[in-house]
C-alpha cells in the first residue's frame, strides 16, 4: 500500500492548513477532472478540492479520479475530497479516496429533525484514517437542504474536535451565500469557529466581486468553483480565472 499523504508532508499538522499564509485567506478550488489541472495552478491554489458539481454540492468524484489527481499534483499538495451527505455515507465506499486525501468533507442534508444525526457524524469521522481531517459542511440555505442549522453543526464540530468547518450553499441557483444568510450570523459563525481553533472555510457561489464581503469575515479559507469556470458551474475550470482570483485575493487582503 502506498504511503498516506501526511507521511510525506506535515502541512496538516497546524490547526489551519493555511497558517503559513497569515496575510490572506487560503484559496481552495474545486475540480472535477484532472483535465482541468495545469502545472501553472500549483502556485495559485492552496488546497485542491475534488467533487462532481453536476451531481450535487458535495458529490464525490470517482476513486480513479482521486488517484489520478494525487499522481498529477504530487504528494506535497494538500488534497480535499467531497464525500457527499451523511445520509449516504459508507466508509468502505471511500477507502481509495482516503488513501490520497488530507481532508474529507461531509454534509448534513436530509438530517433536520433526525434524532441521531450527531451520532451519525461521530460514527463517520471515527471511520476516517488518522491522516484525514474531517470537514463539517453546513449549508447557509439549510432549510432547502433539510439540514441542521450551521450553528448546530458548528457546535457539533466543537464537541467532536473537528478542526475544519465549512459553510456553503446547497442550491447553486439562488445567488451567493450573502443572499441566503444574515451577515451577523456569518460573523458569529466565523468568530466562534476561530475561538475554538477551528479553521473557518467560506464558500457558496462566491465571485470576485464578493471579495470585500469575503475578507470582511476574515475566513481562513475561501472555496470557489463557479467563479473560475469557462461558464456554468459544471463547465471546465479556466486557469486564467483561477490566477486572477488568487491575485485579487492577495491584493485586496494587503490593502485592508
Amino acid at each position: 500500500m502506498s504511503q498516506s499523504p501526511t507521511q510525506q508532508t506535515d502541512q496538516t499538522a497546524s490547526p489551519c492548513a493555511t497558517s503559513e499564509f497569515p496575510e490572506r485567506p487560503g484559496l481552495l478550488v474545486s475540480f472535477r477532472s484532472v483535465d482541468e489541472w495545469t502545472p501553472d495552478l500549483a502556485n495559485h491554489v492552496d488546497i485542491v478540492d475534488l467533487k462532481e458539481p453536476g451531481l450535487g454540492p458535495l458529490a464525490p468524484v470517482s476513486a480513479e479520479t482521486a488517484r489520478q489527481f494525487r499522481h498529477v499534483v504530487g504528494l506535497d499538495c494538500l488534497l480535499s475530497v467531497a464525500l457527499g451527505e451523511l445520509t449516504d455515507y459508507s466508509a468502505g465506499r471511500f477507502e481509495e479516496h482516503f488513501q490520497v486525501a488530507n481532508f474529507a468533507k461531509l454534509g448534513f442534508a436530509g438530517l433536520a429533525g433526525v434524532n441521531d444525526w450527531r451520532q451519525r457524524w461521530r460514527a463517520a469521522i471515527e471511520s476516517f484514517p488518522p491522516h484525514v481531517h474531517p470537514v463539517a459542511a453546513a449549508y447557509a440555505d439549510h432549510g432547502a437542504a433539510q439540514s441542521p442549522s450551521p450553528e448546530e453543526i458548528l457546535e457539533l464540530a466543537v464537541e467532536t474536535g473537528a478542526r475544519y468547518f465549512l459553510i456553503d450553499t446547497f442550491s447553486k441557483k439562488s445567488g451567493s451565500i450573502f443572499s441566503l444568510i444574515e451577515w451577523s450570523r456569518l460573523v458569529h459563525l466565523g468568530r466562534r469557529a476561530q475561538q475554538f481553533g477551528i479553521c473557518f472555510v467560506l464558500a457558496g457561489s462566491l465571485r470576485i466581486e464578493n471579495l470585500d464581503q469575503v475578507l470582511g469575515l476574515q475566513p481562513d479559507l475561501v472555496g470557489i468553483r463557479g467563479a473560475v469556470t469557462h461558464g456554468a458551474r459544471d463547465s471546465a475550470i479556466d486557469p486564467e480565472k483561477v490566477i486572477a482570483f488568487h491575485s485579487s485575493l492577495q491584493t485586496d487582503s494587503h490593502t485592508r
